[in-house]
């Protein structure tokens, strides 16, 4: 057991001594805040990780109401949520890094975390080092992260975890096995199936969210408690709150911006090809409601391949989709013959034409629209290739495919097809 360790066990011996409930310093028993997140749904295997980051102010929202769990991570984001864990306030004038500016964001959480050993850089060049705070923290980069940081803390981090079962143990890079064997060894990282670690797959908000709460429940940088409400936080007022460790003493406050949280909202109109809609949103919190317009939208009502509301026409494409059967043979000397066959379309370029008992095969490509109601395809396979002018008949469930053969013009002929 560590120094630290015994330390914070010393503490708690001395805590129940005292008869001051051990449970008031256990972040299991911490009461988490309301969700204010639009985009966080409550009951999602990740939405008490994103509120316990967002209460002591490791992990922020992306803007008014919005989380963005599905949005990766990068270097930089990832360095000042440790900075945000350790209560670190040190500014820094310099900068180790050519690609990080002094004034930047995120400028101070990337070189107090150099200085102090938790993280390194990408490499270097003539112009200097390179910390890349815009690439995306990939799995095993995550999981060295934190055992650095855990390390450099004063926990244990021998913990290992046999990585044979994953067969892709061969992409982790040599710099990073001894990260995710601990992580994995910990519980804090999985396989994404029961065979794959995916050590170089990007790690998003949410996923980094559950780790980090899972992280801090092993490895207890601070025990901040439910600290002392400053300002309380409602949806017109921001709030604030003070912490205080009850380890080491050290404080933190956290300040929470004001906004509603409106849910997705009840269509009073919706929109059309021609016209836009609304909605009525209402705040989840404070039961405050707005109005949404919905913008005129590509929805068309379509009536045999023409909308009912603004006329256009659907692509040929679409119109011709399908399977069709053949009702007539017309030849240009204007001679009709019946005929038993079917000519079927997909819309990815393949079409399929059964007569008399053969299937034939073709390829093929809309050219251009010629004019209303008529488009032009070109059909082929190996021994055969056409021009075909597809005559699309308003308001019926019938078109002709007047077939224009490339290589013999006494080969022209005209189907009438129907569905």
């Amino acid at each position: 057991m560590t120094k630290r360790r015994l330390t914070s066990l010393f503490l708690a011996v001395l805590m129940i001594a005292a008869m001051i409930p051990f449970t008031a310093i256990s972040s299991s028993a911490d009461t988490l805040p309301a969700n204010v997140f639009s985009d966080v749904k409550d009951g999602a295997w990740y939405t008490e990780a994103t509120l316990y980051c967002y209460k002591y102010g490791y992990i922020s929202g992306t803007g008014e109401a919005l989380f963005s769990p599905g949005v990766d991570m990068n270097r930089a984001m990832f360095v000042t949520i440790l900075y945000n864990i350790d209560a670190a306030s040190e500014k820094y004038t310099t900068s180790s890094f050519a690609d990080v500016k002094v004034g930047s964001w995120y400028a101070n959480p990337v070189e107090w975390a150099y200085q102090n050993g938790y993280a390194s850089g990408t490499g270097k060049d003539a112009k200097g080092s390179y910390f890349s705070p815009t690439s995306p923290v990939t799995r095993e980069t995550l999981c060295v992260f934190l055992r650095t940081y855990a390390q450099a803390k004063g926990f244990d981090v021998d913990t290992t975890a046999d990585l044979s079962v994953y067969t892709d143990k061969a992409q982790i890079h040599s710099w990073a096995n001894n990260a995710v064997s601990w992580a994995v060894g910990e519980g804090l990282v999985s396989g994404l199936t029961k065979d794959t670690i995916a050590p170089r797959n990007t790690a998003t908000r949410a996923q980094i969210a559950l780790i980090l709460k899972n992280f801090l429940g092993k490895y207890p940088i601070h025990v901040w408690g439910d600290g002392k409400v400053v300002t309380k936080r409602t949806c017109t007022v921001a709030g604030k709150t003070e912490f205080t460790c009850s380890d080491c003493g050290k404080t933190r406050t956290v300040e929470y911006k004001a906004w509603h949280t409106y849910d997705d909202g009840v269509v009073n109109a919706a929109p059309t090809c021609i016209s836009s809609g609304k909605k009525t949103c209402t705040c989840k919190t404070c039961g405050n409601k707005k109005t949404v317009e919905l913008p005129v939208n590509q929805d068309h009502r379509y009536v045999n391949g023409f909308c009912s509301l603004c006329g256009v026409a659907r692509s040929p494409m679409d119109i011709i989709a399908g399977s069709w059967k053949a009702t007539a043979l017309i030849y240009e000397d204007g001679s009709v013959y019946s005929v038993d066959s079917t000519i079927y379309f997909n819309t990815n370029g393949k079409a399929t034409f059964t007569a008399n008992g053969e299937t034939y095969y073709f390829n093929w490509t809309y050219m251009n629209r010629v004019e209303d109601g008529m488009a032009l395809f070109y059909i082929s396979n190996s021994n055969e290739a056409y021009y075909v002018y597809i005559d699309i008949m308003p308001k019926s469930d019938t078109f002709k495919l007047m077939f224009i053969d490339m290589s013999d013009d006494s080969d022209n002929f005209t189907v009438v097809y129907s569905r």
